[in-house]
C-alpha cells in the first residue's frame, strides 16, 4: 500500500487541522438523519459525534 506514517507526522498534521470541520460534519449528519426520521440510525450518529468529540479533546490535550 505504501510507507508507514509516523505518529509525529500525524500529530503535526492534526495541529494544523481545524476541529470545527469534524464538528460541523457531525451536526450535518445528525440533521440529515432527523429529516429522514430514522431514530435508530440517529442514535448511532449521535454516538459517533460524541466519540469524535472525545477523540478531539484527547488530541488537543496532548498538544
Amino acid at each position: 500500500m505504501g510507507k508507514n506514517v509516523s505518529k509525529s507526522s500525524l500529530a503535526r498534521a492534526n495541529q494544523d487541522r481545524d476541529y470545527h470541520i469534524f464538528e460541523e460534519y457531525a451536526y450535518y449528519l445528525v440533521n440529515e438523519v432527523r429529516k429522514s426520521g430514522l431514530l435508530i440510525f440517529s442514535k448511532l450518529v449521535v454516538t459517533l459525534m460524541l466519540f469524535i468529540r472525545r477523540q478531539l479533546i484527547i488530541a488537543f490535550s496532548l498538544l
